[in-house]
């Protein structure tokens, strides 16, 4: 059978014609292709019979849905295809080359715009797989590539949204972003593909969803309670600080940025967290403290402390003195409204 699908895939590829068929309502095929009886089992023997012939079975069905957008509502409507993005990229990390055939179906669904009914109820049907299972913190990489192509349609529903705060999905945006480790060149700096590293996808995925629940007025303490139960949240804050040391582009390094912030702002642990890691990093840059820096100036306390105590009469009176040519007539404007204050102050402003 493995070998009639493949012979079906290349045949589809070297001879177009065979996709009239395959996709034809009338003919009973298309029913036997998404029919296809699949079997997961943790054994080694199905994990590699498995790898070896389940990407011409989803590469075929890419092929047709490509040819016939009939074929592409009855695929959506399939219940095999809402159990293979359960199995296959929300439970497992072991069908790499089935997930990444599997993520182009999904897109080629989600675009056909000739059936706006069948593609909304399919991202409905998506959507609830994400924020039902159970299995996602498995496989966050997974997840975050499947979320980004829903997550309009959840952040912008507010049933959608609280239901993301219920479920294991928030979890796994934070194991995701706490298991990515960005690899450095050979000058110590990350060498950065937005488009295509995992981190810069968690970043800005997770980031979406502080942004929405801002937006969406969702009440803190939802937020708060929601955040406690993420184990990994601290991790994730840690992972967020080890990447804004690399070289990010601009609106990555913003976004990394807000979050950082949100998630401080919100949570306690995050913001215990988040302090250590910033008296981490000042201390590494070596900067020089306030007093060296007015060592190196030749200022001391003391001058500071003279010039504030005469200026108490006017709090004016230094900036008129300093943006004038004549500073005997600058103090003697400072002088007045000193007098007409408190009675002191006279002559604070002459020098600085």
């Amino acid at each position: 059978k493995a070998e009639l699908i493949r012979f079906l895939y290349v045949t589809a590829i070297d001879c177009p014609e065979t996709l009239d068929l395959l996709t034809d309502e009338l003919s009973g095929i298309r029913e036997s292709l998404l029919g296809y009886y699949i079997i997961i089992r943790p054994h080694k023997s199905h994990i590699i019979y498995n790898r070896q012939h389940l990407p011409f079975l989803y590469n075929l069905l890419l092929l047709c849905c490509r040819h016939s957008a009939s074929f592409t509502v009855f695929l959506m409507h399939h219940r095999n295809t809402t159990w293979a993005v359960d199995n296959f990229i929300c439970s497992s990390i072991r069908y790499p080359e089935t997930l990444a055939v599997l993520l182009q179906i999904i897109d080629e669904a989600l675009g056909l715009s000739e059936y706006p009914e069948a593609v909304s109820d399919f991202r409905r049907r998506v959507i609830r797989v994400l924020l039902e299972s159970k299995a996602i913190t498995n496989c966050p990489d997974n997840v975050v590539a499947l979320f980004r192509r829903v997550a309009d349609d959840v952040l912008g529903n507010a049933e959608e949204l609280h239901g993301v705060l219920e479920s294991s999905l928030l979890e796994c945006l934070f194991v995701g972003l706490a298991q990515s480790h960005p690899t450095c060149s050979g000058n110590g700096r990350r060498a950065f593909t937005p488009q295509e590293d995992t981190i810069a996808n968690a970043i800005r995925t997770l980031h979406k969803v502080m942004q929405a629940m801002d937006a969406r007025q969702v009440e803190s303490e939802s937020v708060r309670s929601a955040l406690r139960k993420c184990k990994t949240r601290t991790l994730a804050v840690q992972a967020l600080f080890k990447a804004l040391k690399e070289a990010l582009p601009d609106t990555l390094r913003a976004a990394a940025l807000d979050l950082c912030a949100r998630l401080c702002s919100v949570d306690a642990v995050c913001g215990h967290a988040g302090v250590s890691e910033l008296v981490g990093a000042f201390s590494a840059t070596k900067l020089k403290t306030l007093a060296e820096v007015r060592a190196a100036f030749g200022r001391s306390d003391v001058g500071v402390q003279r010039n504030s105590q005469g200026g108490q009469g006017a709090g004016a009176g230094t900036d008129v003195g300093a943006g004038t040519k004549n500073g005997e007539g600058a103090a003697g404007k400072e002088e007045g409204a000193g007098r007409a204050g408190a009675g002191e102050g006279h002559g604070g402003g002459r020098g600085p």
